[in-house]
């Protein structure tokens, strides 16, 4: 419990992972005394208010928040998974002018935040600002009080200086050669968003900054949540000395009376858990070929068919909703398959079930394959695997007590972590002294 209370506001993209994760970040302060509000969509607002948290519309704070982009993130992984079937290096030898503009648009929604939140700051006057935004905002920098940003995705990019480049799916101790030519590929295919990123910062009177550089995004100190038993310190080195690691931030379920349902519950076979998050499973083509592979599966799945959901159709083996209860299904499930989000890998891990990673884009390449490197689950393409395989596959890793045990004991771990306690006493001591605690 704070002894000394602090005004806060967190935030995030709207997107659900990063929002699942700073509602945790919210939860977890207010729980400890502090006046928490939450600044997001509007369409958000019965969520972030069932648990208890005041609620902000960043609509009230800044007009060009309409209807015609209320879904922004869902229509830009839309356009983006139009690709979606090329692996991270086709990507970025077939990049074309569309890629780049949706990149650009990125940057111009985090304008749009950065606007709605100098005014939020400017009416509630909180003490400090939390914020889950992907890259970064000039209020990291130049605020009138402290901004801390988080990481919410795996934390390979603040390894860049190592010479591994994120969101590609590369093993630490993969081909070096390998890395470079991937490296000089990357750079060159964002140089024209990195430019425009650095144009901003100078227009708000600041020095330029790297979309690659996670060191340079704050001036107090920065938040990456990941499990420290698969954080990569021990094989590249230490990430920049002004981040912190948080093993796991896992908001509390809106409802806690979850039963599986009994289409399910009188079927024989293990139950398995199928989701490609809210973002991945806007590819309705590849949804339902999932979907039609376990149906010809002896285990019975739960699935969240995502925000498009009302285009799929589920068989007898299987029950779902286009949202479910995340949190309340993992303790429940015997395995799960998944994109690799960073929050389902993580909550997954928590609970100590084992899973298969089908990762689509960004940093679900990353978890897919250190998972795949650390011997605690693996990765498939799930636009090339093959039918008689993946059900092996299932079943073998469903009998591998060796992978459980080492499951369990990394979920015993993130259950006894001490991090994030650590971390929420920082927030509120940067609140208060408004100087970085590190």
């Amino acid at each position: 419990m704070a002894s000394d209370p602090v005004k806060v506001v967190v935030t995030s993209i709207d997107a659900y992972g990063h929002l699942n994760s700073a509602l945790g970040i919210a939860q977890s302060l207010q729980k400890r005394g502090n006046d928490v509000y939450f600044a997001n969509r509007k369409h958000h607002r019965a969520s972030v208010e069932k648990r208890g948290l005041k609620f902000i519309a960043l609509e009230d704070y800044e007009d060009s928040y309409t209807e015609a982009n209320a879904d922004f993130f869902v229509d830009m992984m839309t356009q983006y998974l139009k690709k979606a079937e090329l692996t991270p290096m086709e990507r970025l030898e077939n990049w074309d002018e569309n890629d780049t503009k949706m990149f650009l648009e990125v940057i111009d929604e985090l304008k749009l935040l950065n606007n709605a939140l100098t005014k939020i700051v400017d009416d509630i006057k909180p003490d400090i600002l939390v914020a889950d935004v992907i890259l970064a905002l000039s209020l990291f920098v130049n605020g009138p009080i402290p901004c801390i940003p988080v990481y919410s995705a795996n934390p390979l990019a603040l390894y860049y200086d190592y010479g591994i480049s994120p969101e590609a799916g590369l093993a630490v101790n993969g081909d070096r050669d390998y890395w470079k030519i991937y490296r000089d590929k990357e750079t060159e295919v964002y140089q024209p968003i990195n430019d425009e990123f650095g144009r901003w910062f100078t227009s708000c009177g600041l020095e330029s900054v790297s979309i690659f550089k996670y060191g340079s995004f704050t001036k107090y100190f920065g938040i990456y949540i990941y499990p420290e038993a698969l954080d990569y310190g021990q094989d590249l080195g230490p990430p920049p000395s002004n981040w912190v690691r948080m093993d796991f931030s896992i908001r509390e379920p809106e409802e806690s009376d979850f039963t599986i349902p009994e289409s399910l519950a009188n079927k024989p076979g293990k139950l398995i858990y199928l989701s490609m998050g809210s973002l991945g499973s806007v590819h309705i083509p590849l949804m339902k070929r999932l979907i039609n592979t376990f149906s010809k599966s002896k285990h019975r799945f739960i699935v969240s068919k995502g925000p498009r959901g009302d285009a799929l159709t589920l068989p007898d083996n299987m029950w779902g909703e286009n949202y479910v209860n995340q949190l309340e299904i993992l303790p429940k499930v015997d395995l799960v398959l998944t994109h690799g989000g960073n929050n389902t890998t993580v909550e997954t891990l928590y609970f100590g079930k084992k899973m298969i990673i089908l990762p689509m884009f960004y940093d679900q390449f990353d978890n897919a394959q250190r998972l795949e490197d650390l011997k605690l689950g693996r990765r498939v393409d799930p636009f090339r695997y093959d039918e008689d395989e993946i059900h092996k596959l299932v079943d073998e890793l469903l009998e591998n007590t060796e992978v459980q045990d080492r499951i369990t004991k990394i979920s015993e771990q993130l259950k006894n972590s001490k991090s994030q306690e650590k971390v929420l006493e920082l927030i509120e001591k940067t609140a208060r002294t408004k100087s970085s605690p590190l």
